[in-house]
Order: C-alpha cells, then structure tokens, then sequence
C-alpha cells in the first residue's frame, strides 16, 4: 500500500486578543490532500490539523525561549496556502 504523503507552503498569522502578534511560514507535511475533502467539515477538519501542526512548532520555539504563551488553534490564522508535492 502507498503513503501518500504531501507538503504545503503555508503561510499563517499568530493572533492574540484579536490582534496580530507575528505571521511566518512553514512547510507542513500531511498524509491527506485538501482536495480530497468534499464538505465544509471535511476542510475545517484539514485546516485544524494544520493549525495543531503550526502550533507546535510555534510553541516549541516559545518554550525554548522561556516565554510562557501557549498559543492554539484559536490563535492562528492560515491566509494563504500552495501544495508542494
């Protein structure tokens, strides 16, 4: 069986108390393709996946910095996307 796995550019922006607090970019690997969803559900359920991917990677960078934020999906605004592969 072959795992599928694809790579996204995406470029997002870190919101806290509705105002913006950074934006950057990361290439993200996933086993699923956001054009193999059909429902709106399906696509948010991506886009979360995404975020929660995102998220780590920023929380990471903050906790090797001694910063004590904790940022989550809720935090996080993905403007803008391009597969890779």
């Amino acid at each position: 069986m072959k795992n599928n796995i694809y790579n996204y550019f995406i470029y997002y922006r870190m919101m806290i108390n509705g105002t913006e607090q950074g934006c950057g970019d990361l290439i993200i690997t996933t086993d699923t393709k956001i054009t193999d969803f059909k429902t709106i559900e399906g696509i948010h359920w991506w886009l979360d996946e995404i975020k929660t991917q995102i998220c780590k990677e920023i929380n990471a960078v903050l906790n090797a910095s001694n910063d004590d934020r904790i940022i989550t999906n809720d935090n996080i605004i993905i403007s803008n996307y391009k597969f890779i592969n």
